[in-house]
């Protein structure tokens, strides 16, 4: 059984907005949601229609909820450095050199820090999240898994799909000269696609939509105009 979930909700009221549009449709089953985006307050009160509430939790965008955090994976102005602001020439090398920076030693600080954000989350929500996931998949990494499994209680994503628990997700990024028909054919045929062994397993594909391209999106990512792209692909799919 195939389902969409939506990542990134409370990074900005355009990807907001997108969600509570595309809520509408029963295959959206999940709203993962990151709980120190500024538009977080906005969030609450959103109809997420018969989708479950998650928890996207991150040490790579907005601000630490916890008293103490690694000064090193830190911005001055006390923000969470991102693998893009890392020195390299090339994305891989960036995100390298932020993966050297980030290392186990951190482990009781990032265990810590996503505590705060799985109890920032109930108090928002009155109820636990029914899933967890990592922003930028940092959870691929075996010890960010079991950081996120001491403090919540929970796997994350990847742990899931890793456990081989009868799910697995996948997800694409596309580039800036995407076109919507391009995009939307790829989310038909993961929608319709069907064999023996995915009857009985399910299957998660996880986007990124967004109405526009507001302030808080150009803060928070590089990947903007292909939001707006995934949105309307999304809408005309399920449509």
């Amino acid at each position: 059984m195939m389902s969409i979930s939506i990542d990134d909700i409370g990074a900005s009221r355009s990807i907001d907005e997108a969600a509570s549009v595309l809520a509408n449709y029963d295959k959206i089953s999940e709203w993962h949601v990151l709980v120190n985006g500024p538009s977080i307050e906005h969030v609450p009160s959103l109809d997420p229609g018969s989708a479950e509430l998650c928890l996207h939790l991150t040490i790579t965008s907005g601000s630490p909820l916890s008293r103490y955090f690694p000064s090193e994976l830190l911005n001055s102005n006390y923000t969470f450095k991102a693998p893009l602001q890392y020195n390299g020439a090339s994305l891989q090398q960036k995100i390298s050199n932020y993966l050297t920076q980030l290392n186990v030693r951190h482990y009781s600080a990032i265990a810590s820090e996503f505590h705060a954000q799985m109890q920032r989350f109930i108090c928002l929500f009155n109820c636990a999240p029914k899933n967890v996931s990592v922003h930028q998949d940092l959870d691929r990494l075996k010890w960010i898994q079991a950081a996120v499994l001491d403090a919540t209680g929970m796997k994350s994503r990847a742990k899931r799909s890793d456990d081989k628990e009868g799910y697995s997700f996948e997800y694409k990024l596309f580039n800036e000269n995407v076109r919507v028909q391009h995009v939307q054919a790829y989310i038909k045929k993961q929608l319709t696609h069907s064999t023996t062994s995915m009857k009985s397993k399910a299957k998660e594909l996880v986007v990124h939509p967004a109405t526009r391209v507001d302030d808080d999106l150009s803060d928070f990512t590089l990947y903007r105009k292909q939001r707006v792209i995934e949105y309307i692909a999304i809408e005309q799919a399920l449509s």
